[in-house]
């Protein structure tokens, strides 16, 4: 059963306890951002970071809103010689953002050759 999903069109929808967002009725949502439209998607990234064995490592990507977006993000992790990435199931990395970047990095010094990822959703006020 998912509780939250992000549509093509991005809208996010967020399901109350027990309900699927998928077939909930608009009075089982907590938040529909198609409904009260406080905000939208405005950019989707994937970052990557590849560990060096020896130091944190982090990047960053302009993303010109002009304004602090509200981050939705999922992590993936790819241990060096592993053919596919798997979803991240820690805390071992930061996602932020500032008025003009997104940055991913890791909390921790990467194993060399080990690949992560942060796919992250970009949301602004509706205005």
């Amino acid at each position: 059963m998912d509780r939250c999903k992000l549509t093509a069109s991005g809208v996010l929808r967020i399901s109350k306890p027990g309900f699927d967002v998928n077939t909930a009725a608009s009075s089982d949502l907590l938040f529909d951002s198609a409904a009260n439209a406080l905000y939208r998607e405005r950019a989707f990234y994937t970052l990557q970071i590849t560990g060096n064995g020896s130091s944190r490592v982090s990047t960053t990507l302009n993303h010109g809103l002009g304004v602090v977006p509200l981050l939705i993000y999922g992590l993936q992790w790819q241990p060096s010689g592993n053919p596919a990435p798997t979803y991240s199931p820690h805390g071992d990395y930061n996602v932020w953002a500032t008025s003009s970047v997104v940055g991913f990095g890791s909390a921790f010094a990467l194993p060399s050759g080990q690949v992560a990822y942060a796919h992250v959703h970009l949301f602004t006020e509706n205005v």
